[in-house]
């Protein structure tokens, strides 16, 4: 599964604080897009080397460097992708619809204890 993910950035005013902005990030005003991922290959089964049901994917990376960008990103096309392929309750796990309270995340998944920690 190909990923791509980019943002346009379009000040309403030039300005020289929006230009710093823009220039921190490596944006042009002429093209005003900021690409996180073109092309970022996210091997799903049957391929071979594929991210297996149940399994766990990590982005890591600098502040601001588009890692919450892009696990939404993947988190969408995997859900697209389990949805027409399996059917499934739950393809991706997004924490922010948990409603966690006080417990720890642990104790909020619906899980026996072996499959929360496998």
């Amino acid at each position: 599964m190909q990923l791509h993910v980019s943002y346009s950035f379009h000040p309403k005013t030039r300005s020289v604080r929006s230009s710093q902005v823009m220039d921190h990030f490596g944006i042009d005003f002429d093209h005003g897009e900021h690409v996180i991922a073109n092309g970022f290959d996210l091997p799903l089964n049957p391929a071979p080397a594929a991210v297996d049901r149940g399994q766990i994917v990590l982005f890591t990376g600098a502040s601001g460097s588009g890692k919450s960008s892009l696990m939404r990103a993947a988190a969408e096309a995997i859900t697209a992708h389990l949805d027409a392929s399996t059917p499934s309750p739950a393809a991706v796990l997004d924490i922010e619809t948990l409603n966690l309270g006080t417990a720890p995340l642990v104790d909020a998944l619906p899980l026996p204890i072996e499959q929360t920690m496998h």
